[in-house]
């Protein structure tokens, strides 16, 4: 499968784990007079934990690509001093300078 299938399908699985603990958590309270908040704790803590993880992963795998899509195009400057350094860059990577290398006799 596709990492952002196993990623966000990951987080989406722990956030319903979450909701589920919390319902149980106040059932067992509630109705069955349960007063574990240990355990019930520590349940809710692996769950957002969990989130945690996979929160981090994915901003690190966007960090990793630039923060860009594959088939999106780069950034455009936002600065007009950002936009002059661009230019400077981009005519110093395209001139057409030709080197002549004089023959040894």
């Amino acid at each position: 499968p596709p990492v952002g299938v196993e990623l966000y399908g990951g987080l989406a699985l722990f956030a319903g784990f979450v909701l589920l603990d919390t319902q149980m958590l106040v059932y067992r309270h509630d109705v069955l007079g349960e007063r574990d908040f240990i355990w019930h704790s520590v349940d809710l803590f692996l769950d957002l934990l969990n989130i945690f993880v996979r929160v981090l992963a994915i901003l690190s795998r966007k960090a990793e690509s630039g923060g860009r899509g594959k088939d999106r195009r780069p950034r455009q400057p936002t600065s007009l001093r950002a936009a002059a350094a661009a230019a400077r860059t981009s005519a110093a990577n395209s001139s057409t300078h030709t080197s002549v290398v004089a023959p040894i006799l």
